[in-house]
């Protein structure tokens, strides 16, 4: 009703539930997920001081791996310096194409991640995250 679905962010859509497919059969949760992410990616921040509570640890280069997921911080050393973020298509298939492999649960709550068993270099922080 807004509005804020046409132009570009229309076809962003469009592209994001196809990617999903796989993720979310159902049309109905691919679907809460797809406006779910564009929401979080294309609404206005509330404040300066909300933005910096919903900052994703990702986006920070000195990430502290000592929570829930370690290991985000290790970046390899032959990757190049990663922009802010990349073409939402691009970062969906690094994260798909690399997850099993970089990824490993742990006992309790932890979650390992080794970006060094990556196939290629994350596009972006955003893909990190």
């Amino acid at each position: 009703m807004e509005g804020r679905w046409y132009g570009h962010i229309e076809l962003e859509r469009d592209e994001m539930m196809k990617l999903a497919k796989k993720q979310y059969p159902d049309k109905r949760a691919r679907q809460q997920w797809v406006y779910g992410e564009l929401d979080r990616m294309y609404s206005p921040p509330e404040s300066p001081a909300k933005e910096a509570e919903n900052t994703p640890l990702a986006y920070s280069t000195s990430v502290v791996d000592d929570g829930q997921i370690q290991g985000l911080s290790a970046i390899p050393e032959g990757w190049p310096e990663l922009p802010a973020n990349a073409s939402l298509a691009s970062e969906v298939a690094w994260v798909q194409a690399n997850r099993l492999r970089i990824v490993e649960k742990r006992s309790g709550q932890t979650t390992l991640v080794q970006l060094d068993q990556a196939l290629s270099p994350a596009p972006s922080w955003a893909a990190l995250g």
